[in-house]
């Protein structure tokens, strides 16, 4: 399972209702607060936006590839130790989901992301059966 990345530790993880749901733990130790900065650690957007893809990734049928971002807005800076919460639901269009993460009761981040599935995978293992 990716999620999450690196030493970000996955708490919890449920469905319910077409929702996708997780917590997450921040670590000091993880290096997307190494270079974010010396003095002053703060998780990194991009670090943000690939637990919401890795959530997506592992709760859907097939290889999902990310093609876009529409409406992201980063709220609040976080912080080594805090604990994310990540809430997706599908949205109108196929393969949009609108996600939003949260800390306590404050909003961290939240936007839209697009997939497509990745149909190279199925070419490659159709091409390795036909060569077996």
């Amino acid at each position: 399972m990716d999620l999450p990345v690196d030493a970000l530790r996955l708490v919890e993880k449920k469905m319910k209702e077409g929702k996708m749901v997780a917590s997450v733990a921040t670590d000091s130790n993880s290096y997307w607060f190494s270079g974010h900065f010396p003095d002053n650690p703060i998780l990194p957007g991009i670090a943000q936006l690939k637990m919401v893809v890795d959530l997506i990734s592992n709760s859907c049928e097939g290889e999902l590839c990310l093609t876009s971002l529409a409406r992201v807005k980063f709220r609040k800076i976080v912080r080594p130790g805090e604990v994310l919460d990540i809430h997706v639901t599908p949205g109108n269009k196929k393969d949009q989901y609108i996600f939003t993460i949260t800390s306590g009761d404050q909003d961290v981040c939240s936007g839209w992301m697009f997939f497509t599935l990745n149909e190279t995978k199925n070419v490659k293992e159709h091409i390795h059966e036909q060569r077996h």
